[in-house]
């Protein structure tokens, strides 16, 4: 297994990054290592805890590290935090996860520009060097990620730290990511070429919150598709979401609004972006029996079909159960 924790502060961050790496020591018994940017530039220690734990063997880093920015790693195999310098510029990373096609992706960067990896033990490579490989195939580390989401067959959990920003990504979004029920539409602009919508969500943690609807980024991940302009992107987007297409501002008898509809989504502070789920929730967001979902703060699973949507609570999102 493994573990990993990054964190971002306007003061110093050393402390905080200690006892949050250290907290995940349960999950690996081979490396631990921390990295923060500063000052100074980046900062990195790695130790063995094979027979000393974390926090003994770091106690006297935390006296020497200084960053308001920071990931830490407890790791079953390769050492990281990896310090990597690129035509992206440098930047700390650290892996968690076990990647299926690694021969296949090692032939790929072969072939693709790359001459050399560090070998560790019994021959193997690097995981998180080989990720960080592929991200530097790209023009930017947003590029990169993407990419390795594409080209990575398994299961992958990403901290990136470029100049003192903590990203963090989870492999597929088919297998996870955020998602919510709809429980509230409501038309807040219908008349003269202007949209807009507000929606009640309820999300995986059994929050709920209103928000205005990016209409026409919406449309693009609704759809899958981005052709049209943005007024007809957005018109669209609000027939689907209201059910108003006489937009008269209100839903009527022959009508329909995706209300009890469960979708993925994304926020950017009070505006959130909706896209299909691929599965209906109906109305069973609110569990009275034995199945369907139940949106509280414990492990829950929404049944569809052969197969079902788990949610952690620490996450807030639904892993795809099958």
């Amino acid at each position: 297994m493994g573990g990993f924790f990054g964190v971002t502060s306007k003061d110093d961050c050393v402390m905080d990054l200690f006892f949050g790496t250290d907290y995940h020591s349960h999950l690996g018994t081979r490396r631990g290592g921390m990295a923060v940017y500063g000052p100074g530039g980046f900062q990195r220690s790695i130790h063995n805890i094979e027979n000393s734990p974390f926090r003994t063997k770091f106690e006297r880093d935390v006296e020497e590290l200084e960053g308001k920015s920071g990931i830490g790693s407890i790791s079953d195999n390769e050492p990281q935090p990896l310090l990597i310098q690129s035509h992206l510029g440098s930047f700390a990373i650290t892996t968690v996860g076990k990647i299926n096609n690694m021969e296949e992706l090692l032939k790929y960067v072969y072939e693709n520009g790359n001459t050399h990896f560090q070998e560790m033990s019994r021959g193997q490579i690097n995981a998180t060097e080989l990720v960080a490989a592929l991200i530097c195939k790209k023009e930017t580390i947003v590029e990169g990620i993407r990419f390795v989401q594409e080209m990575v067959d398994g299961s992958y959990t990403l901290y990136l730290n470029p100049y003192g920003y903590v990203l963090g990504y989870v492999e597929d979004e088919s297998a996870a990511g955020n998602y919510a029920v709809i429980t509230g539409v409501n038309s807040t602009g219908h008349t003269n070429g202007f949209y807009a919508v507000e929606v009640k969500l309820i999300m995986a943690d059994g929050s709920t919150g209103k928000f205005d609807v990016n209409l026409a980024a919406s449309y693009k991940k609704w759809n899958g598709t981005n052709n049209g302009s943005t007024s007809t992107k957005e018109r669209a987007m609000y027939e689907t979401l209201t059910g108003d297409i006489d937009h008269n501002g209100s839903i009527d008898a022959d009508e329909t609004s995706k209300v009890d509809t469960l979708v993925t989504y994304s926020l950017d502070g009070n505006t959130v972006t909706l896209g299909q789920a691929g599965v209906e929730s109906g109305t069973r967001y609110n569990r009275t029996t034995g199945t369907g979902l139940e949106l509280t703060n414990t492990v829950s699973r929404y049944t569809f079909n052969a197969g079902s949507l788990m949610t952690d609570d620490k996450t807030v999102s639904f892993i795809k159960d099958t």
